[in-house]
């Protein structure tokens, strides 16, 4: 239970929208540094919404389908609490919390998920001018983390997604459809 309080907090901390210059010195244009993207959700969800009836009083029933979601919880051996990071250019280390929410979950008034957490860490190299994000992900008895590089193109505004550390699990297909993989 103080588990998922302080996972709460930590996602209220996050999605308030505060940035972190994890460097020394006056602020410097973007073009100068790296950005780094704190917290990245992904996989398929499915929200089917019902009445169930406990004791004779009507209740909602929600299910979810697989959800996976990271957390940057160190910097360079520095703890943290952002929601995107200003880094200089060059080499850094991350601690990340991996969560992955039940493959179904039921609720009956109050919901409690019973998720999985997980802390890995992984090494990459910035570039300055390049937004990243670290997804993970576990599947079976092996966890995979990995470093994608976000940043938009100037020419035509594309995002072409690039692992530049760690590794990806392969594309799980399901028949006749596309893996779900999309940022929230």
């Amino acid at each position: 239970m103080i588990r998922r309080i302080a996972i709460g907090l930590v996602l209220a901390l996050l999605s308030s929208g505060c940035t972190m210059k994890a460097y020394e010195g006056p602020e410097l244009p973007r073009s100068e540094i790296a950005v780094l993207h704190a917290g990245y959700r992904h996989g398929e969800t499915v929200t089917l919404m019902g009445v169930g009836v406990l004791f004779v009083f009507p209740l909602p029933v929600i299910a979810s389908v697989k959800k996976h979601q990271t957390l940057i919880v160190e910097l360079d051996g520095k703890k943290t609490a952002f929601s995107e990071a200003h880094i200089l250019p060059g080499q850094h280390s991350a601690k990340v919390r991996y969560i992955r929410y039940p493959d179904v979950a039921f609720c009956f008034g109050g919901c409690f998920w019973d998720y999985q957490t997980r802390d890995l860490s992984i090494d990459f190299t910035a570039k300055a001018g390049h937004e990243y994000r670290i997804p993970a992900e576990r599947r079976g008895e092996r966890n995979w983390i990995w470093v994608e590089d976000i940043t938009e193109s100037k020419t035509n505004g594309e995002v072409v997604v690039e692992v530049v550390a760690g590794e990806k699990p392969p594309e799980v297909k399901i028949k006749g459809k596309e893996p779900a993989t999309s940022p929230e």
